[in-house]
């Protein structure tokens, strides 16, 4: 009875001594914890976020385009080159992840030999620069922790050492799939009645027919309202479709001849315009959303020149 008893009790102070164990794991990386302010700065004052690897440099800042709209910009520079692009409307929210900056946690500055050696910020690989608010603060960047993959950082010039969750820093690192805008234009069909579609001093109004209706809605001709016209419809949603495959820089201009313009209206009010160019035999488009002139598909861009015949008869 005495041997029961010995191992009940045993058993019992196992079980708490692995769950203090678990807790202060769970406490470490970061998942039970309150979030620290590492940087206070507002979403507006932030001015561009820089991360450096072995292998390329990300830069992520705000700019104006020729008409002074607001959009955002990426950069990418490896050793074979630098390319860049806009950001969509996803990479504003991602801006408010550095301006406040926040951690997960602080790990403080009094870590044990072995603690820090984990961190792997002895001998950092990686660099993140934050400028917002008129400053700049430098970051180095460590190893990661198990599971959850999170981030050890430290400013360059302290001692503090700070928890960034996995996916900020991920997401910076490789953000074309994520955070490139690729569509030439992002308006809901719904809000669209008409189109007008413009090349070689010719042009043709296509409407929009139950256009609230998803089910029911169809494209047909100006004259011919309430007829679906399969050949707009299927004109229209080739437009629609072209996406951008890679970015020219901000001032850099294709100078190719005028392919085609297009119009999204809503109630005889401009909502969205699209241009078309074809320079070296490679096609490009600009529009509200891309700011920049972007390279598009050259067959898609090809097949919607060669029926302009047809469209604009």
């Amino acid at each position: 009875m005495n041997e029961v008893k010995t191992l009940s009790a045993l058993l019992v102070v196992a079980l708490v001594g692995a769950y203090l164990t678990w807790t202060r794991e769970e406490k470490k990386d970061g998942s039970a914890a309150t979030k620290v302010t590492v940087i206070d700065a507002k979403p507006e004052e932030l001015k561009e976020v820089v991360f450096i690897t072995k292998t390329q440099t990300v830069a992520l800042s705000r700019k104006k385009d020729a008409d002074q709209k607001p959009y955002a910009w990426f950069e990418i520079e490896t050793k074979t080159g630098k390319r860049g692009f806009v950001g969509n409307d996803k990479t504003e929210d991602f801006l408010k992840d550095f301006a406040p900056f926040t951690a997960l946690r602080s790990l403080g500055t009094q870590l044990d030999p072995k603690e820090l050696e984990e961190t792997k910020l002895k001998a950092p690989e990686k660099k993140l620069i934050i400028r917002a608010a008129g400053s700049e603060r430098v970051f180095v960047v460590g190893g990661r922790t198990y599971g959850s993959r999170d981030h050890y950082v430290r400013p360059r010039d302290g001692q503090e050492i700070f928890l960034i969750e996995s996916k900020q820093l991920g997401d910076l690192e490789y953000p074309e799939g994520r955070f490139m805008q690729r569509n030439l234009r992002e308006l809901d069909s719904k809000d669209v009645t008409d189109i007008v579609i413009k090349a070689k001093g010719k042009e043709r109004r296509v409407v929009h027919g139950n256009r609230l209706s998803e089910k029911d809605a169809f494209w047909a001709d100006v004259d011919k309202p309430d007829a679906r016209d399969e050949t707009l419809e299927n004109y229209v949603d080739k437009i629609e479709k072209l996406a951008a495959r890679k970015y020219l820089p901000a001032g850099e201009d294709p100078k190719g001849e005028p392919v085609m313009e297009v119009i999204w209206m809503e109630d005889a009010k401009i909502k969205e315009t699209m241009t078309i160019v074809k320079a070296k035999d490679e096609f490009y488009g600009r529009s509200g959303v891309t700011h920049l002139w972007a390279e598009i598909s050259k067959s898609a861009a090809q097949q919607l020149e060669t029926d302009l015949g047809t469209i604009l008869q």
